[in-house]
């Protein structure tokens, strides 16, 4: 994938924010549906979390002061005015702002944009000076190890992505989240493992119709069964297959590759 500079562009800076958690409540959640159906925010927003991990991971948990965000807040809302009062001495500063040093409700909100996408610039580039200092031996080190992140899409056909799977083949944790399928009404669609090595298609649960489902049945196979199997979806009665055993052929099906 595109090594990126920090000269970021507003998908890349707010991939690396997402990641790094200074987006609020809301801008998380329109990330999060955003990139159910945009491959390349997707792609940004595992980059940033492979890049991040092995530092964040090696970094002890602290806790901050309790008011912190507070004095943060304090410090980065500034009323209107005072804001509109600054800009108004930088040379080139932003058109629109009136006698009064009352901001153009646009210009301002344009503003706060650029400064948005500086102050994920500035996050950005310290993360990256950080981690140069661990990054050569993380590197090293993950290139001697064998690849641990799958993911597989499971579809009818190229032209019809319906779920995507994401697997650790070390512990065997699976997630399954929905890209564009819905059971029918009063049906459940049910995720099966199909591998040679276990004999008849193994259930690894229902799929929930919306966010993420794991699924803990994986763990129970191992680790070259999880990698090599081919993962289905059948459509099932409400709840699930009665009898452990799929209703019918698969309606979707995919196999996993490594993670980008």
């Amino acid at each position: 994938m595109t090594q990126f500079s920090t000269d970021l562009s507003p998908d890349e800076a707010l991939a690396a924010e997402f990641v790094l958690g200074t987006l609020n409540e809301l801008e998380r959640a329109q990330v999060k549906l955003r990139r159910l159906a945009e491959p390349v925010l997707e792609e940004l927003i595992m980059w940033w979390e492979q890049n991040f991990a092995p530092w964040v991971l090696a970094a002890p948990e602290i806790a901050p002061p309790a008011d912190l965000f507070a004095k943060i807040e304090a410090a980065i809302h500034l009323p209107n005015a005072v804001a509109a009062a600054s800009f108004a001495k930088v040379p080139g500063s932003p058109v629109g702002v009136t006698a009064s040093n009352e901001p153009a409700n646009d210009n301002f909100a344009a503003l706060r944009r650029q400064m948005a996408r500086w102050r994920a610039a500035a996050l950005t580039a310290g993360a990256l000076a950080a981690s140069m200092f661990v990054g050569v031996g993380v590197q090293q080190y993950a290139s001697l190890s064998s690849p641990k992140n799958f993911v597989a899409v499971l579809q009818k056909d190229a032209n019809s992505p319906a779920f995507v799977v994401s697997v650790n083949v070390e512990s065997r944790a699976l997630s399954i989240r929905p890209v564009s399928a819905t059971a029918p009404q009063g049906k459940s669609y049910e995720l099966w493992i199909i591998n040679d090595k276990i004999g008849a298609p193994k259930s690894l649960g229902v799929v929930q119709n919306a966010g993420f489902t794991t699924a803990p049945q994986l763990k129970q196979y191992s680790s070259d069964i999880v990698q090599a199997g081919l993962y289905a979806i059948t459509e099932e009665p409400a709840g699930g297959s009665p009898d452990g055993k799929p209703s019918g052929a698969p309606v979707f099906a995919g196999k996993l590759v490594e993670a980008p």
